[in-house]
């Protein structure tokens, strides 16, 4: 075996003969005598250790172990392994809409949700459809069958202010972006959030609701909230950015009557009770709306 060469036939760096220091070592423990300092590694007869030059890897040599491209190059290029960071795959979550026209609007408009947090249709529900059927692949948009909260900030790209200094919502195309969800969001201070579930701070401890609404007063949006911006709808409208499947399957599975308004399950029965009149904009410009396929009620901030 030729110390000069590690494992694998791949030359050692210069100044480093592990195999001939440990027999060096063990020829000193026995009480041999130690090879001459002008001669090589043992078994090398004594010839001279080999030039520095060619100690280094041949070019196109690689260490025998699994490494991506990106590695690869870098080792070609002699940057260190560690400062190499491997690719982030980020997963892109899908996205389902809901239509929904709170009172005092002049148009409704489409809600984006985050995959697994739009419920299904009331048709769906009756007639025992998952999720994935409803949304994903018929891609309904009609209210979900239980309560869903979205919380509406409206940009100035919407609103139009009149020689008084009110504050009114254009009638043109409107569109909704997903925003994150905010450090802080009051909602209505009048009392009306006692009844909503339990804020996300509270759900991340483990709080109980009335701990939450009761004790504490907080006004907080519910947890599964969704947090959206309404803007100007500015894209054409043969581009149709909302459905994700073919033209085929959106005839064959088309809803009928979707506006976005809610359908009272009794006769007379005001869908929007307790609903905030939209149509003058407050001033925070952002409201908590409650939708559901039989009750819509949109109640201004309380910053």
């Amino acid at each position: 075996m030729n110390p000069n060469f590690g494992y694998g036939g791949y030359q050692l760096p210069p100044g480093f003969s592990g195999y001939a220091q440990s027999q060096a070592a063990a020829g000193n423990a026995q009480g041999n005598p130690l090879p001459p300092q002008g001669a090589g590694a043992t078994n090398n007869a004594g010839a001279a250790p080999p030039a520095a030059s060619s100690m280094m890897p041949p070019m196109g040599v690689m260490p025998n172990m699994m490494m991506t491209d990106a590695a690869a190059a870098a080792y070609m290029a002699g940057v260190p392994s560690a400062a190499v960071a491997a690719p982030a795959t980020e997963k892109k979550s899908k996205v389902h809409y809901c239509t929904i026209h709170p009172e005092g609007m002049p148009r409704s408009f489409d809600v984006p949700f985050v995959e697994r947090r739009l419920p299904v249709c009331d048709r769906c529900k009756k007639n025992f459809k998952s999720r994935d059927l409803c949304r994903k692949r018929d891609g309904h948009k009609a209210l979900p069958w239980q309560m869903t909260y979205v919380v509406v900030t409206m940009d100035s790209s919407v609103l139009h202010e009149d020689e008084n200094g009110n504050v009114t919502l254009q009638s043109i195309p409107m569109v909704c972006e997903l925003q994150d969800t905010p450090h802080m969001c009051l909602g209505p201070a009048d009392g009306s959030m006692k009844s909503e579930p339990i804020c996300k701070v509270c759900r991340e401890k483990n709080y109980t609701r009335d701990y939450c609404r009761n004790t504490c007063k907080h006004t907080t949006p519910p947890w599964s909230t969704t947090y959206v911006k309404l803007v100007a709808d500015t894209k054409p409208k043969d581009d149709d950015r909302f459905m994700q499947y073919s033209a085929k399957k959106r005839k064959a599975r088309q809803e009928d009557g979707v506006n976005g308004k809610p359908k009272p399950q009794e006769e007379g029965e005001n869908v929007y009770e307790n609903s905030d009149d939209l149509s003058i904009v407050h001033k925070s410009r952002t409201f908590l709306c409650s939708v559901s396929s039989t009750k819509l009620v949109a109640r201004v901030s309380g910053v």
